[in-house]
C-alpha cells in the first residue's frame, strides 16, 4: 500500500470541541506572534472569512475527536505521517511523544521574539522533540526575507532542521507583498555563504 505524508495535517477539536489549533484570537505570547500588525483593508483574515465561509468564527464548529480515533483514520487514508504546526508547541511535544514517528511538529517562534525566540526554539527541538520551524506571513505580516527570522533560519542549520515556509496563498483582495514566494528566493539568496 502506498504511504502518504499530510503536509498540512489539521487535527480536530479535542473530545470537548475544544480546539487544539490556535488561530488569530488566541496567540500565545512567545509561541505566536503577540505584536502582530495590523492588515491593512481587505487582507488577510476577514477576505480568508469570506472566500471560506464554513470556517469562518460563525460557522458551526467541527466534532471532536479524540487523538487516538484521528489516527487511525489517517491508518484507514494510508497517512504514515502528519505534519503538525499552528499548535502550541507544548501540545505539539506531547503529540510527538505519544505518537512517536506518526506527526512532525513544526514550532511557531515569533520573530520579533529575537534571541529569546531562538533558544526556545532550540529548546522546542531538543527536549520536545520537535522536528522544524513555521514561518507563515499571513500571521504576522513579515516576509519570509526579513533579517528578523535570520537568527531562527542559522539555528535551523544548526539543529539541522527544516523551515516550512507558508507563502502560496494569498487571502487577499489586494496584492500581498509579505508572503509571496519571491521573499524566499531572497531569505536563500542573502544566506549563501
Amino acid at each position: 500500500m502506498r504511504k502518504v505524508i499530510d503536509l498540512e495535517c489539521d487535527l480536530p477539536p479535542d473530545e470537548t470541541g475544544k480546539p487544539r489549533k490556535f488561530g488569530t484570537e488566541t496567540l500565545i505570547p512567545g509561541f505566536g506572534d503577540p505584536e502582530r500588525m495590523e492588515p491593512p483593508p481587505g487582507y488577510g483574515f476577514p477576505n480568508y472569512e469570506r472566500i471560506f465561509p464554513h470556517r469562518s468564527v460563525d460557522a458551526p464548529k467541527p466534532k471532536g475527536m479524540a487523538m487516538r480515533d484521528f489516527v487511525k483514520l489517517m491508518d484507514e487514508a494510508g497517512v504514515e505521517t502528519g505534519v503538525v504546526g499552528r499548535v502550541p508547541n507544548t501540545t505539539l511535544g506531547e503529540l510527538v511523544r505519544t505518537y512517536p514517528g506518526r506527526f512532525i511538529g513544526m514550532a511557531t517562534i515569533s520573530p520579533f521574539d529575537g534571541m529569546r525566540g531562538v533558544r526556545e526554539f532550540e529548546r522546542v527541538i531538543r527536549e520536545l522533540g520537535l522536528g522544524g520551524l513555521r514561518i507563515a506571513a499571513l500571521f504576522n505580516m513579515v516576509p519570509a526575507s526579513d533579517r528578523r527570522f535570520y537568527p531562527l533560519y542559522a539555528k535551523c542549520v544548526e539543529l539541522d532542521v527544516p523551515v516550512r515556509i507558508y507563502a502560496s496563498m494569498n487571502y487577499s483582495v489586494i496584492p500581498a507583498t509579505s508572503i509571496r514566494s519571491r521573499w524566499i528566493f531572497r531569505s536563500c539568496a542573502s544566506s549563501r555563504a
